[in-house]
């Protein structure tokens, strides 16, 4: 029988061998293949999949600026994403304070655990601003105070509620403890002219990041007539979005 080079793989490459109508070493090299394949595939994954403790310090280190002090993170389900909230069911929000950075962290693994496990689109969002306990404290007590004048139901309500209604002193413009701006931003053409007129007035921008649907621009606080446009107005005590259940899915 005639012998013949195999050119199948490099194994028999430079031997002489009788080939078979089936060489083995096709079989081999398909093996070897589909672990290479399998490999980088598993190795996309891994970039991919990231547990809510990678994630939470994923998004810590992004928004590092905006974690210090009291802060409030927000896990919300949007009416219009088909949240609904009302007085007997506030499933659709969690309210989460925080006041080191330790607590921000384990609030943000908390949270985007109960966001991936969720069938709900639900966002985190987190105040721009920290906020002044202080100030907050004497909110409360001028509610209180007002709330002895309310009738039967509502008087035991504010203080069944108590939480909730402190949380909303605590988030009342009058408590926050800095001032920064936030514009949110829809649509590139909205970006664009926002980017150029904060350019004009020489306005300085803190933080330029990607949301959802657009992108948000937090800045130092300015004459907000100068800066706002038909579309996008200066919110001068926003919420910041920090995580929905797809904002890693694109990661290598």
């Amino acid at each position: 029988m005639r012998e013949e080079k195999c050119y199948a793989c490099p194994i028999h490459i430079n031997q002489l061998s009788t080939k078979p109508a089936r060489c083995e070493c096709d079989e081999k090299m398909k093996m070897r293949e589909e672990t290479t394949t399998n490999a980088c595939n598993a190795s996309t994954i891994l970039r991919v999949t990231m547990t809510p403790e990678e994630k939470a310090n994923n998004i810590f280190e992004e928004f590092s600026n905006f974690m210090n002090g009291t802060r409030v993170f927000f896990r919300i389900h949007r009416n219009k994403e088909g949240g609904k909230w009302s007085e007997s069911n506030d499933h659709a929000s969690k309210k989460t304070i925080t006041n080191s950075d330790d607590e921000a962290r384990n609030a943000l693994c908390t949270l985007i655990t109960e966001i991936d496990s969720s069938d709900k689109p639900y966002r985190l969002q987190l105040s721009v601003n920290s906020r002044n306990i202080d100030k907050a404290i004497r909110e409360f007590k001028r509610r209180q105070l007002d709330s002895d004048y309310y009738d039967y139901v509502s008087r035991h309500s504010f203080y069944l509620k108590i939480k909730n209604n402190f949380i909303s002193c605590l988030m009342n413009p009058s408590s926050a403890g800095t001032s920064y701006f936030l514009f949110d931003c829809d649509t590139q053409k909205e970006y664009d002219l926002t980017m150029n007129l904060l350019q004009k007035e020489k306005v300085a921008i803190l933080k330029d990041y990607s949301t959802k649907n657009g992108r948000h621009i937090i800045t130092e606080p300015h004459n907000p007539a100068h800066t706002s446009t038909q579309t996008v107005h200066v919110n001068k005590d926003g919420l910041l979005l920090l995580y929905w259940k797809e904002k890693f899915t694109n990661v290598e």
